[in-house]
């Protein structure tokens, strides 16, 4: 599923990176480029499970 979505989000960045260059200009398409990078490391943050300490084996069991 995660593999989907980020297949779908390269294709739609790709297509809407230009417009959005054409349209606001390179500061506001970085800053959303930005804040989309924050939003998806806050999602792995959260929903990551912590694996520190813990063996290959008893990681790839979960």
């Amino acid at each position: 599923m995660g593999t989907g979505f980020s297949r779908i989000a390269a294709a739609v960045g790709t297509f809407l990176t230009p417009i959005a260059l054409d349209s606001w200009g390179i500061g506001p398409t970085m800053l959303l480029a930005c804040a989309v990078s924050v939003v998806g490391v806050a999602v792995s943050v959260a929903m990551a499970p912590e694996t520190l300490g813990r063996s290959l084996e008893s990681c790839s069991a979960t």
